[in-house]
This record gives C-alpha cells, sequence and structure tokens, in this order.
C-alpha cells in the first residue's frame, strides 16, 4: 500500500465537532426522499463504511461501499448540509495498483454536501472532499451551505476539477490524487498530512511557497503532469482563487442560461418555419410576374412585326395556346386562349417605335411609356389544381426617359392573382451607353454599358405574407475581372442522353461501354441504368460550348456492348438536346456593391420591421471568373424589431462581417437583443468553417459567457461568471455541452 492514514475513527459528534458540532445551518426532515452517492477514493476503498450525519452529529444514513468498485448511494429524509464519512474495518480493502490489499482501520475520509429534497446529488469522497472539509472549518465555526459552496469552490479553481461532483476515479481528477500520493511519497509523509498541511497553509487565504513545502511540492507535480493549477504565484506565495460569487447568482446564472437556451430555439425554430414558409412563397404559383413579363415582351415583338409587315391582326399558335393581336398606330388589343379558357387586354405602345427609325428613335433624349392591362395565364402551362384561378391581372405603365448617354426606367403598376396581390409602386433603374461604331448612316450606334437597379418600392401580399418595403441600391462598383471579360456572363452547360438495345434480346449487363469525345477530349456518362433489356445513359454538364450543330451520334459518341442473343447486333440511339452556349449580359463588369432595405415583413404573428443594409466590400476586385475559389467579403446588418410567436416584441440589431486575417478568413457576428427588462448581446468571432473562434453572451446584470471554441467543440477554459466572479465552466460531455456550475450541478448548453 502506498499510504497510511493516521486518523482514528472518531465518534459522528467528534467528526462534526471538528468542523463545528452545533453549528447554525439551517436543516430540516426533508418532505422528499434525497440521495447521495457516488465513489470513496484514497486508493478505491471497497466495501468501506460510509455514515452520513447532519451538522448537529445525528446519524442520518449509513451504509458500504460496493465491493468491487468502491461506490455507494443512501436515501435521506432530510435536507440542508451533511458531513459524509468513509472508514475502514476488518471486513474492508482498498484497490492498488498492485491489486487488493487490507484497508487500515485508522483510514478515515470526508465529504460534504448541501442536500436539496427530492433531488439525488453526486457526492464523492476523497483527498481532495477531505481537503475541501478541512478548508471550510477554517472559514468559520459554522458549517453552512455559503460556506461549504465556497470551499468547494475555492478548492475546485485551485485543482481544476469539481472536488464533490466530479469522479475521482478518472482524468485530471485522478490525476490530482494521484499527485497527491506522490508528494505524500517525495515528502516521506502520509496522505492525511499531506491533506492537512494543504488545508493549513491554505486557511488564510495565502501560502508561502518558501515555507510551505507541502504546497510547493503539489505545485511542482502538477505542473509535471500538466494538469490545471489555478494557484497564482506572487512574491513568492501561493494565492488561491478569489471566491467567486454568492450562490443566489447562480441561480440567476441558471435563469440567463435558460433563458438563452429559450432565446435560441425559438430563433431556430422561427428561422426554420419562416425560412419554409418564405421558400413557399417565393415558389408560390399563385402569382407569375415573370410570365406576365414573357408575355408583355411577346406582345411588342408581335407588335414590330405587324408594323414591319403592314398588318392590323396576327394570329400564332404556340403550344396549347393562341395568341391574336389586333390594333394600329401604337393602339392594340390581345387574346390569349387555351380551350375554353380566354384572357385578354389591352397595349399602347409609342407610335415612334413602330417606323424603319425605330431604333434611332430609341436613342433619341425623349420620354416614351408604355402601358399595359389586362389578364393572362398563371403560367406557361396551364393550371388545374383545385382551387387555384388560371388567370392573373396586370395594370402597369414602363417610362423611359433618354437624356445624354443614361436612359432612366420607370415602372409602376399592380398584379394579381388567387388573394394574392403586389403593388409596385416604384421600379427606378438606368441604362447607361457609350459611342459604338459608326453605322453605314455615319451614325455611331450607342453600345449598353451597364444596367443598374436603383430602387424598387413594393407593397402587397404574397402567399399569407403582407410586404411593404423599398430596396435601394446605393452603390455600385465596377469589377475588375468582369470589366475585362466585357461584362458579366450567363453559362448554361450542355447535355444529351440515349440508350443501347438490342432487338429482340437483352443488353447484358456490365458488357457496357460509353463515351463522348470531342475537341480531343473524352467525357464519360454522368449516370447509367441497366433497367429492363435496354442500357440507359445520360451525358450532363458538358461545356456549352460545343458546337451543337456540328455534333453527329457516329463522330463523337463511342460504345461497345453484348447483346444477350449474340447474334444481334446492339443498337445505338441519341436523344440529342442541349443548353445555352455563354452570353453576354452586356453592363461591362458593373455589380451592386451595397443594398438597403428598407420596411416590413409580417405574416400571422411574426413580423420583420427595420432596415437591413447589405454590402460587397470586395467587389470591384474579387475574382468572378469561373472557377474561382475567392471569398465575397460582405457586411450586413439589420436593425429594427422582431416579433416571433408567443414571444416578447424585440429590439434588434444584427451585424455580420468577414475579412482576411494573416491569410485566412474571419467572421464575426454580434447581435443585441431588447425585450421587457432583459438586454442580451452576444458576438462570435469564428474561422471560414465556424470551427474555431470564440462566442461572447452577456446581460443587463452582468452575467457573462466565454467560449472558446476549438475543432467544433467548446474547451475547458470556457467560462460562465458574473461581475467577474466564476459561476460555473462549459465543457463537451457525450459529445453534448454542458455548464457545469460550482454548486456541482450542470445543464446542457442547447
Amino acid at each position: 500500500m502506498r499510504t497510511k492514514l493516521l486518523m482514528s475513527t472518531v465518534a459522528a459528534c467528534a467528526v462534526v465537532g471538528m468542523v463545528g458540532c452545533g453549528g447554525g445551518s439551517s436543516s430540516t426532515v426533508a418532505t422528499e426522499t434525497s440521495k447521495v452517492s457516488g465513489v470513496a477514493v484514497d486508493d478505491l476503498i471497497l466495501n468501506g463504511v460510509v455514515e452520513v450525519t447532519n451538522v448537529a452529529g445525528d446519524v442520518l444514513a449509513s451504509g458500504r461501499t460496493d465491493a468491487s468498485n468502491g461506490s455507494y448511494a443512501l436515501d435521506l429524509d432530510y435536507s440542508g448540509v451533511v458531513m459524509l464519512q468513509v472508514r475502514c474495518d476488518e471486513n474492508s480493502m482498498m484497490l492498488t495498483p498492485e491489486g487488493n490489499v487490507t484497508c487500515p482501520s485508522e483510514m478515515s475520509l470526508r465529504s460534504v454536501a448541501d442536500v436539496k429534497a427530492g433531488v439525488e446529488q453526486e457526492v464523492n469522497i476523497s483527498p481532495l472532499t477531505e481537503v475541501v472539509v478541512q478548508r471550510a472549518q477554517s472559514m468559520g465555526e459554522t458549517i453552512t451551505s455559503e460556506v461549504v459552496e465556497s470551499a468547494r469552490t475555492e478548492i475546485g479553481l485551485m485543482f481544476g476539477v469539481d472536488p464533490i461532483a466530479d469522479d475521482p476515479t478518472e482524468g485530471p481528477y485522478s490525476d490530482v490524487v494521484s499527485a497527491i500520493h506522490e508528494v505524500a511519497e517525495t515528502t516521506d509523509a502520509d496522505v492525511l498530512t499531506v491533506i492537512e498541511d494543504l488545508a493549513e497553509e491554505l486557511s488564510d487565504g495565502s501560502a508561502d511557497g518558501e515555507e510551505d513545502t507541502i504546497l510547493s511540492a503539489l505545485v511542482d507535480e502538477m505542473d509535471d503532469l500538466n494538469l490545471t493549477n489555478n494557484l497564482t504565484e506572487s512574491d513568492g506565495d501561493y494565492i488561491p482563487p478569489e471566491n467567486p460569487a454568492d450562490l443566489t447568482d447562480i441561480e440567476s446564472a441558471k435563469a440567463f442560461m435558460a433563458e438563452v437556451r429559450t432565446q435560441t430555439s425559438e430563433a431556430d425554430s422561427f428561422i426554420t418555419t419562416e425560412e419554409a414558409a418564405i421558400n413557399s412563397a417565393l415558389e408560390s404559383e399563385l402569382l407569375d410576374l415573370e410570365y406576365i413579363g414573357n408575355s408583355v415582351n411577346m406582345i411588342a415583338d408581335g407588335i414590330g412585326y405587324m408594323s414591319e409587315e403592314n398588318l392590323t391582326s396576327i394570329e400564332t399558335d404556340i403550344g396549347d395556346r393562341t395568341y391574336a393581336l389586333n390594333g394600329s398606330d401604337g393602339s392594340y388589343s390581345y387574346t390569349i386562349t387555351e380551350g375554353d379558357k380566354t384572357w385578354s387586354g389591352s397595349v399602347t405602345f409609342p407610335g415612334v417605335l413602330l417606323g424603319d427609325e425605330a431604333v434611332a428613335e430609341i436613342y433619341k433624349e425623349q420620354t416614351l411609356t408604355m402601358n399595359v392591362q389586362g389578364t393572362f395565364p398563371l403560367g406557361d402551362v396551364s393550371v388545374t389544381e383545385e382551387g387555384v384561378e388560371d388567370s392573373q391581372s396586370f395594370e402597369g405603365t414602363l417610362t423611359t426617359i433618354r437624356s445624354g448617354t443614361v436612359t432612366t426606367i420607370s415602372l409602376t403598376g399592380k398584379a394579381a392573382s388567387n388573394g394574392t396581390s403586389v403593388e409596385i409602386k416604384a421600379f427606378d433603374a438606368e441604362l447607361a451607353y457609350s459611342e459604338g461604331e459608326v453605322g453605314e448612316d455615319g451614325n455611331a450606334e450607342p453600345v449598353l454599358e451597364y444596367l443598374k437597379l436603383n430602387k424598387l418600392d413594393l407593397e402587397g401580399i404574397v402567399d399569407g405574407y403582407t410586404v411593404n418595403g423599398v430596396i435601394t441600391v446605393n452603390a455600385y462598383t465596377q469589377n475588375s475581372s468582369l470589366s475585362a471579360l466585357g461584362g458579366m456572363y450567363e453559362v448554361e452547360e450542355g447535355g444529351f442522353g440515349g440508350y443501347i438495345s438490342c432487338s429482340g434480346s437483352r443488353v447484358v449487363d456490365g458488357s457496357v461501354s460509353v463515351t463522348f469525345t470531342y475537341d480531343g477530349t473524352t467525357y464519360e456518362p454522368n449516370y447509367t441504368d441497366e433497367g429492363g433489356d435496354n442500357y440507359y445513359f445520360g451525358f450532363d454538364d458538358l461545356p456549352a460550348n460545343l458546337e451543337y450543330d456540328e455534333l453527329t451520334s457516329g463522330d463523337y459518341v463511342a460504345f461497345s456492348a453484348t447483346c444477350e442473343d449474340e447474334s444481334v447486333e446492339p443498337e445505338l440511339t441519341i436523344n440529342w438536346s442541349w443548353g445555352y452556349t455563354d452570353e453576354e449580359l452586356a453592363n461591362n463588369g458593373w455589380v451592386p456593391s451595397e443594398i438597403t432595405f428598407e420596411g416590413s415583413v409580417v405574416r400571422e404573428n411574426a413580423a420583420l420591421n427595420g432596415t437591413l443594409n447589405a454590402k460587397w466590400l470586395n467587389a470591384a476586385t474579387m475574382e468572378m471568373v469561373e472557377d474561382s475559389n475567392e471569398t465575397a467579403m460582405v457586411e450586413v446588418s439589420f436593425s429594427g424589431k422582431l416579433q416571433m410567436p408567443d414571444r416578447p416584441e424585440m429590439l434588434t440589431t444584427l451585424t455580420f462581417k468577414n475579412a482576411e486575417v494573416e491569410n485566412n478568413i474571419q467572421n464575426t457576428v454580434a447581435a443585441s437583443y431588447t425585450y421587457d427588462a432583459t438586454v442580451i448581446n452576444a458576438t462570435a468571432v469564428m474561422d471560414e468553417a465556424l470551427e474555431n473562434g470564440s462566442i461572447e453572451i452577456t446581460n443587463q446584470s452582468g452575467m457573462k459567457a466565454n467560449m472558446n471554441i476549438a475543432n467544433g467543440s467548446i474547451d475547458a477554459n470556457s467560462t460562465l461568471t458574473k461581475d467577474g466572479h466564476l459561476l460555473g465552466t462549459f465543457e463537451e460531455r457525450e459529445d453534448a455541452a454542458i455548464i457545469k456550475y460550482i454548486d456541482g450541478s450542470f445543464e446542457t448548453l442547447f
């Protein structure tokens, strides 16, 4: 056995008497049964006698530790401060690294706890809990719950563990116990002597590092084992951590973290719900403004054709629908029919755009106005969904004003369908031109440089959302990489599919290969399907610059296959299809660099009202060519009011900014919420992967949660404090983030 304990077994009252027998700690007979459980350790104490007393020395419960693992569990009909003692008799053993040995009869260790009625508490017994007991003795004549927590917290902070609630057989706690044993051996003392010396050295709140050899040796041993040591060394003295906080602050901290959890949970649920609802609204087929725009454009093309051919009416079929135009001199009517459905309306078109000089007229300094009023189908495909009317209405005016090399565009109008309506109060944009090449007529035709959206003011109801706000593009900038290309490009890649078949037979599985080769590059199929008798394949995402018009199956597709009937030759069938080639959006590289939305979005009892501002910080310099991996640097802020279901209205400010710091991307998020009498502020500084960094959360009463994140987990240096005093620590336990309070309780973070 490594150590011998000199303390004799004493009666229960004598044990309590050493810590203030008959003291003033409040205690009651509990109305609900409580339970204390834990493990007893010097070396592991097997079949040891455990006794629980109150501060008056009355025995409340007794039992023995487990004969194989040293654990115990006792029920108590009591609440208040209790003392626990483990001792050995002739039936007890100690489990040492060398095996089981006899536990000496003089062995005795104590622990202390503030028992709560109806609560099960982890109360371990170890050399460190004996230090807590003796430290508590030095704090006053009476052992109260406040004294217990002060001693427990001070000793716990010194050694980086909870001396009562943490398991002394595991992790850093086990190493601390081993360090105490090592000090006992190297100083030719025993464990009890080490414990008593530690408690005595720390009884006045500091210890002389030169004279107090036990403490110095323990500090050195802990340093050798890379264990947490929170003693502050100052002029040769070791100063234990300051008494952290009042017990009432722990309850306040729990309420604070409960509110953070509630706020986080409600916000997450709110965002998830609203995101789904917004996506549903955006994808809703109750109103299709794009189809209205395409239809108006098609009508304008038809009017142009009528003018060129000197016609007063035209009719054309597109799919299952018939489009008809009638009129002249800038005033026209249209009808769209499909089966028994009819949509109709009128268009007035500037007459100057209908002659041979139409192109020249566009660039003159003048005002041109087009009016549209009527109904349209709900989309490209006829709607048959029950309860959804396949019709939408639009009434609007488009005005262009040319001045110099800039044309401003203004649009106002209303669209409505199926209970959804949107009023465009103002849509302001501008087109800028430069002088192009001189044509045969001796005039230089302007070339579009860019299109800028300046403002969109809208109000309406979209699938249950009431929207009222103004989107303003505050600034544009010219991106250098896009400018070098002459503008933005839209690329839609091409593809085709087909199948291999064997007449009257089946294609043998695993015998097929198909490749597509063009301009020296060979492509493999993106997907294959050996369904039925045929072998199907598809080539997707092929470069859009392949010359589709030049492709033939024989020249570009190679295949081999075997038919189940080997006398049959396999046949290749290709269903050619393709996407668009590169299409230049001629804006000469100009992109919006700052956008603001000011207004409200409301749905039932949820509302967002305020100002959202987004800046693109590297819009001018960011590489925007294909396959670029450069990160967009942005700064986004929101200030306003947030109303979530069943929650008080909150004044909210949110900011997000990323930046390059020492060749790494750093994300900074700050948030502030004010509601009722609560103010919560949060700041997070994280890396690009959001796996490393720090999070700080504070409230109006001085609570502060500092969480350090390393590799996606909270590290051991994360703390919860009030006015600088420690209330608890954060840690990862079984893949869950928890808060461990100084009173030994813990709870999950989220």
